[in-house]
């Protein structure tokens, strides 16, 4: 029987995914702020936010289908020349992409020991006549563990404590749904 510290060794040389398919342990750097991601949502602890435009990819009915969307089962982070921010760093939850459609929006790293972990907020409406005190969107939190590769996505309150929405796995060979087979 494999101890803890066994598997905690053998899962440490996994490292995190990144966008472009390598690993952390791959670039030899420990700068946070500069890791993109590209991860799987293995479970949803609450579908009140996002409701439908987050699910998991276990998520499938007793025919095998999915019950969830395919745009819905990813937490990504990466730069792009879509992103009207300036770091041009786009953080999609699910189907929320922070950083793509308002300049205002705030996509950042936080300087976390052992974790990669960047915060991400859209801006807020406009208020109007019949809206006068828009709500605030929540601060989103994607927090990944290294060297595991899996973590988590939060909502962050203002008073900095934490709301768990889903857990996330983003190590390299992770089988995503195939969609496209379904049709």
């Amino acid at each position: 029987m494999r101890t803890i510290q066994a598997l905690v060794a053998a899962v440490a040389t996994v490292g995190c995914t990144s966008s472009k398919g390598t690993s952390d342990t791959d670039s030899g750097k420990s700068d946070f702020a500069s890791k993109e991601f590209d991860c799987v949502v293995v479970e949803v602890l609450d579908s009140n936010i996002l409701e439908e435009g987050l699910g998991s990819i276990y998520d499938y009915d007793s025919d095998g289908f999915p019950g969830a969307d395919e745009d819905s089962v990813t937490v990504s982070l990466g730069k792009s020349d879509l992103s009207v921010i300036e770091s041009k760093m786009i953080l999609s939850i699910g189907q929320l992409s922070i950083g793509l459609h308002d300049a205002k929006d705030v996509v950042k790293s936080v300087s976390e020991t052992g974790v990669i972990s960047w915060r991400g907020q859209q801006a807020p409406e406009e208020p109007t006549e019949f809206n006068p005190e828009p709500a605030v969107p929540p601060m989103w939190r994607v927090r990944i563990f290294r060297p595991l590769g899996v973590g988590w996505v939060q909502t962050e309150a203002t008073d900095g404590t934490l709301t768990d929405v889903a857990k996330i796995d983003c190590r390299k060979g992770v089988a995503r749904p195939d969609f496209d087979a379904l049709e």
